[in-house]
């Protein structure tokens, strides 16, 4: 036999074990589905607008006052201020555990 006819063969054979494969991912297709079986549940764009809203009228309460020289949420200055401000406001107060 010549190379040809080898190299045919070997096409044929894999071109067989290709068809099988084949056949058996189509069998198995439905079978095994990817994620969960529900349907996804779909938020409408009123939904998503008022969500949206109520997060951004949260954020100033959360992050505190804004300092207007300070650019960054959390610089090292805006830290500082604020542990300052506490000690002084801590200071101020009379000690309750004393009383």
């Amino acid at each position: 036999m010549d190379i040809i006819a080898l190299i045919k063969a070997e096409r044929d054979k894999v071109a067989r074990q290709l068809n099988g494969l084949n056949a058996a991912l189509a069998a198995f297709a439905g079978t095994y589905k990817t994620g969960s079986s529900r349907p996804r549940r779909k938020m409408s764009a009123a939904a998503r607008a008022r969500i949206s809203a109520a997060q951004k009228a949260r954020r100033p309460l959360a992050s505190g006052p804004a300092d207007k020289d300070v650019v960054g949420h959390n610089s090292q200055a805006l830290y500082k201020n604020r542990i300052a401000t506490r000690r002084f406001n801590c200071a101020l107060t009379p000690n309750q555990s004393s009383a």
